[in-house]
């Protein structure tokens, strides 16, 4: 996980916007991959609402797909997170930004950034 050195303050408590990366391994078809890892985010959260679902082209050429949206944690506030969902090889990578909604037009072009720049080891 990355986390940021400063917290936003514009929600209930104080809240790190962070970056996680998580790998599966992948069974079937490059199609239910996709669909399985998109079935790996919050849309069971308080509130979810999903923003964005693009197909996306990776830095070095890769076919990926982007998902993101808003939910609500009790005691946080609002977040809104941003998630690449990658197949390679035999797994599945979802790398997940999450921050607070207010906070989320300071990070968005970063993480974007950041995202798209995924490359496996």
């Amino acid at each position: 996980m990355f986390v940021a050195s400063d917290l936003d303050t514009t929600g209930q408590k104080p809240f790190a916007t962070n970056i996680d990366v998580t790998v599966t391994p992948r069974t079937g078809s490059p199609e239910q991959g996709v669909e399985d890892a998109s079935q790996a985010g919050p849309d069971h959260a308080l509130n979810y609402r999903r923003t964005t679902d693009v197909p996306v082209t990776l830095s070095d050429g890769r076919t990926a797909r982007l998902i993101g949206g808003t939910y609500d944690v009790p005691g946080t506030g609002s977040l809104r997170n941003m998630q690449l969902l990658v197949l390679d090889a035999g797994d599945s990578y979802v790398v997940t930004a999450t921050m607070t909604a207010t906070g989320y037009i300071r990070y968005e072009s970063a993480v974007r950034s950041a995202l798209l720049s995924f490359r496996r080891a």
